[in-house]
Order: structure tokens, then C-alpha cells, then sequence
């Protein structure tokens, strides 16, 4: 089902715009639904600015099909396209190849089918120069266009397509911007409307392919809440749904989806981001600005830390034999390290293996060793002296040890150090 990977990847989809006479969405971001192993096929789906859009390239394609009815049980139906006063907006980036192609693409259409026949209620195609929208709908002898757009449709670039239709009119906007009006459509009857489906960048045998893509589709209602005669017309407000709409998703639309050369980027901002805090956090520790023991200590000494020793612990509340919890951050899952333990660092302290871990352990649990020490996780030693560190005895693969970062929790009071 899928084909080689793409070289960049979906930009996360943002919350969806509150809109009261929304009648239904599609997002086409069925690939974060795949099970496990089901992969993106580039022929339907392709990454985008909001997740993953519809792809329609090519001279003939799977064709996209939305049923006008979403529920035949409910009520005189539950559309998801209304049959007589609506709006249908969409996100349209024609590809390079939409300007050179001879045919007109279809963009919108809406299509009854019945035991292999079809009839045709309307369709939006872009032009075939690559220039222009028109809607267009079959007359008495031939079709006609409703609606004629003389729009440039700039290639590989996304562009808002609003069109606003009813019983007596007909309008389309192009990003912010109303570019057409034109004569009414005809109302779509309930019983035709259950077998009626509104197909997306193409025709319904899969020609006519729109040659781009279209992301974030979605569908009004003009007969509930307001009133004719008003900016709601066709469901939405001119201003707010498509003005504001445009202008809020504009920016992100024109990013596309996420590059290698962004996603590296972020990466070392984000690296650099966590560089500084952890100076900050050190810087603060080093000065005894921080307190690293828990709310117990009173006014007893602070403890402290000395990246190159390790964390100290001075905790008197913490008795003989109080189990202690130590956490190595950050190892190497193919190291095994060992826990030293230190009762003060005077010239002639003495180092003390207290926990030997085996390969990737980062968890030990040790009883304390009096009321005060010094702790330290450090790369296994080679207690055989065959040159060969513990670990490495067991299992023979090697690695950089990398940085380490010491958590201790003491059950007795709380204590985490960080």
C-alpha cells in the first residue's frame, strides 16, 4: 500500500476554528490512524502544513468521494452537504503540472449515482490554462457556467477556496478575497441526496484529475440559526469564516510541511534551550542558592554538588540503615555502571563500590551508609584485571559513556536531588 518515504514531514494540525454552522470536516489525516506496519500511500495522501492533504496528480486517480447524507436513519436525514443553502471551503495548491495540462481539472462535484448511471448537479474546475475557476452545471440542452473566476492560481502554493451557494445565488471567494458571483443552483431532493456523494479533485471514474493538492475541507449549513438576507447566507460569515480564517492559517499554509533543514534547526534550538537551562540549574547548585534535600533539613547544613565528584548528601533526619534510591539519567542502555560512596573528601578519602549494575541497569536501590556521603555513578570497573571493565566481560559491545545526572529519593523525608 505505501510507497518510498517522503522527504519531509506533516506539520502538526492546529485546533480546529470554532464555527456554529459547521456541517462536517475532513482533514484527510487518516494516516495517524494506521495500524502498525500500514504505511502512507503517495498516490492518496501526501504530507502538508495540517497533517497529511489529499493528493490528486496524475491522468487518472482513486476518485475521493464524501456522501451528501451522513446518516439515512436520522430525521429527514443528516447531511453532510446541504441540499439547498450551504458554503464548501477548502485549502487548493495546484502542482506545476496543473499549467501545462490541457484538461480542466475538477476541484468540487457534486454526483447522484444509480445502478451505474450518474447525473451531474455541479462542478468547480479550475482552468485549463492552470487560470481560473468556474462553476459550472448542466442546462436544458448543454452545461453552463454559473459562475466564471478570472483568478491566477499561483503553482505550488496553497490557496483558500471558499464557494457559497444557495437557491437564488452563487459566490466565490479566493483567499480573502470575492472573486465571482453568479446564478443560484437547484435544490438537491432528499431522496436523490442519499445517493448523492460530493467527489474532491476529480471526476467520478477518476479523470479529470485537479493536478495539486486540497487540505481542510469543509461544509456549512445556510438554513439553520441564521437568517437570509444577512453576511450568513450561505452559513459562514464572509468575514469572520473567511477573511479571519485566511489571514490566522495563511502563514502556516505557507510553510508546508516540516523540512529536514527546519527539523534540524529546531532540534538545536531546542538542544541549545536545554543547555542553558541546565547551566542555570549547575550555576545555582555551585552557589548554594538551591537547597537539594527535601523540607526536612531544617537549619542543618545544605547539601551540595561538585560536577566532578558527584552529589553530596548531609541529611541527619536520614538514619542507619534508611534504603536509598539512586537514578542514573541519561546512561547507555549497553553500559553497566557501578555506584561509589564516599564518607567525606578529605586528601585521604577512600572510595567504595556500594551497588554494581549489570548492563543498562539505571535504578539501584542501597541501604545509606551512615548520616553523610558522597555519591558518584560511574562506567564499571575490572575486578578480574584482565583490562576488560565489568560490563564489558558480559557482553562485548562498547560505547561512550556520555553525561551522567545523579537523582537521589530518600523515603525517609522526600528528598529528590536533582
Amino acid at each position: 500500500m505505501i510507497t518510498e518515504a517522503a522527504l519531509a514531514k506533516p506539520r502538526q494540525p492546529g485546533p480546529p476554528w470554532p464555527e456554529a454552522s459547521l456541517l462536517f470536516r475532513e482533514s484527510f489525516d487518516q494516516p495517524y490512524r494506521f495500524g502498525v506496519g500500514e504505511m502512507l500511500d503517495q498516490s492518496i495522501w501526501a504530507e502538508s502544513w495540517s497533517g497529511y492533504c489529499l493528493n490528486r496528480s496524475g491522468t487518472v486517480c482513486q476518485a475521493w468521494m464524501i456522501p451528501m447524507v451522513a446518516s439515512n436513519t436520522a430525521p429527514n436525514g443528516a447531511w453532510n452537504v446541504d441540499p439547498i443553502r450551504g458554503a464548501i471551503r477548502f485549502w487548493y495548491k495546484p502542482s506545476s503540472q496543473s499549467a501545462v495540462t490541457s484538461k480542466a481539472g475538477v476541484l468540487l462535484s457534486l454526483v447522484s449515482t444509480n445502478r451505474g448511471s450518474s447525473i451531474v448537479w455541479w462542478t468547480l474546475v479550475a482552468g485549463t490554462d492552470g487560470r481560473g475557476l468556474a462553476l459550472i452545471c448542466q442546462g436544458e440542452e448543454q452545461a453552463e457556467a454559473v459562475l466564471d473566476a478570472a483568478v491566477d492560481l499561483k503553482a505550488d502554493e496553497w490557496h483558500l477556496v471558499t464557494l457559497g451557494y444557495s437557491e437564488t445565488n452563487t459566490a466565490l471567494f479566493v483567499d480573502d478575497q470575492a472573486v465571482a458571483a453568479g446564478a443560484g443552483l437547484r435544490e438537491v431532493p432528499w431522496e436523490v441526496g442519499q445517493i448523492s456523494c460530493l467527489l474532491v479533485g476529480s471526476a467520478i471514474d477518476g479523470t479529470m484529475v485537479a493536478q495539486g493538492q486540497i487540505d481542510e475541507l469543509a461544509t456549512f449549513t445556510g438554513r439553520q440559526r441564521f437568517p437570509r438576507g444577512t453576511a450568513y447566507q450561505f452559513g459562514l460569515n464572509t468575514e469572520w469564516e473567511v477573511v479571519s480564517y485566511y489571514n490566522v492559517f495563511s502563514p502556516v499554509a505557507a510553510l508546508g510541511p516540516i523540512t529536514e533543514a527546519e527539523e534540524a534547526a529546531l532540534r538545536e534550538r531546542a538542544l541549545a534551550r536545554q543547555a542553558e537551562r541546565l547551566a542555570a540549574q549547575q550555576a545555582a547548585l555551585l552557589s548554594g542558592a538551591v537547597e537539594m534535600d527535601g523540607p526536612l533539613d531544617g537549619d542543618f547544613q545544605l547539601d551540595s554538588f561538585d560536577p566532578d565528584q558527584g552529589f553530596r548528601l548531609l541529611t541527619p533526619e536520614i538514619t542507619e540503615g534508611t534504603n536509598v534510591f539512586l537514578t542514573l539519567a541519561n546512561c547507555d542502555t549497553s553500559i553497566g555502571y557501578d555506584i561509589w560512596h564516599a564518607p567525606d573528601l578529605s586528601s585521604n578519602s577512600v572510595w567504595s563500590i556500594v551497588a554494581t549494575g549489570t548492563m543498562g541497569q539505571a535504578t539501584f536501590t542501597l541501604p545509606m551508609v551512615g548520616s553523610e556521603g558522597w555519591y558518584r555513578g560511574a562506567v564499571g570497573g575490572d575486578w578480574d584485571g584482565d583490562g576488560i571493565p565489568n560490563w564489558m566481560d558480559a557482553d562485548p559491545r562498547s560505547t561512550n559513556a556520555g553525561v551522567l545526572t545523579l537523582t537521589i529519593d530518600s523515603p525517609a523525608n522526600g528528598s529528590v536531588l536533582y
